[in-house]
């Protein structure tokens, strides 16, 4: 029977198995590249803010001395020490 330009094509079995065929190995392609980057990709930004904001990086020693010394003017004090 003749096919009409508007109506689609069954599906036959040899596309319907390549297409099944297709779409597991797109589910391992998820499992075995897409899954791993992504957990490098967090494990980066985690060690990032680990590092960053660490207690031992922050050294407020001059600001605390300024504290300490109970100047008036804090903000200077601030300033100039991080500026060091």
């Amino acid at each position: 029977m003749r096919q009409l330009k508007g109506k689609p094509k069954k599906e036959s079995w040899k596309d319907k198995k390549e297409r099944k065929q297709a779409m597991q190995e797109a589910r391992e392609q998820v499992t075995t590249i897409v899954l791993p980057t992504l957990v490098v990709l967090v494990l980066l930004i985690v060690l990032f803010v680990y590092v960053a904001t660490r207690p031992g990086a922050i050294d407020a020693g001059p600001v605390r001395d300024a504290h300490e010394a109970g100047e008036s003017n804090r903000g200077a004090a601030v300033i100039s020490a991080l500026l060091r």
